[in-house]
């Protein structure tokens, strides 16, 4: 069993502790590392989400879909966060991006390790 496996089985035992029996995984990840949902798309309580995040080293992102018949129902995306930096692989690349974009700019006009060069 890998270890997203073994993760997704602990967060639904997590859910299934708290009284929400009904989840469904998704393989359609969409971006994230994984997909669930609770019973017919119910919304958790945010307290809930923040505290698993905690206790699993995640990222969970809330998704609304509204349906014409059933109104609003909730989906609930999954990123895996870094324990030693804190930050979700597509947060790590997001700032080496902005960092990168940064120190090209800088480096364009003359500024090079925070110092700048210039004809004197």
């Amino acid at each position: 069993m890998t270890e997203l496996e073994t993760l997704m089985l602990d967060v639904t035992g997590t859910l299934n502790h708290n009284g929400h029996n009904d989840v469904t995984m998704n393989g359609d990840t969409m971006g994230y590392d994984f997909k669930f949902r609770v019973g017919y798309y119910d919304k958790l309580p945010a307290s809930f989400i923040e505290t698993m995040e905690e206790y699993h080293n995640i990222r969970i992102e809330e998704m609304l879909f509204e349906d014409e018949d059933c109104g609003e129902l909730y989906g609930y995306g999954v990123e895996i966060v870094d324990p030693d930096t804190g930050y979700t692989l597509n947060e790590l690349n997001e700032l080496d991006t902005n960092y990168t974009e940064e120190a090209m700019y800088l480096e364009s006009v003359g500024i090079v390790d925070g110092v700048e060069w210039g004809v004197a």
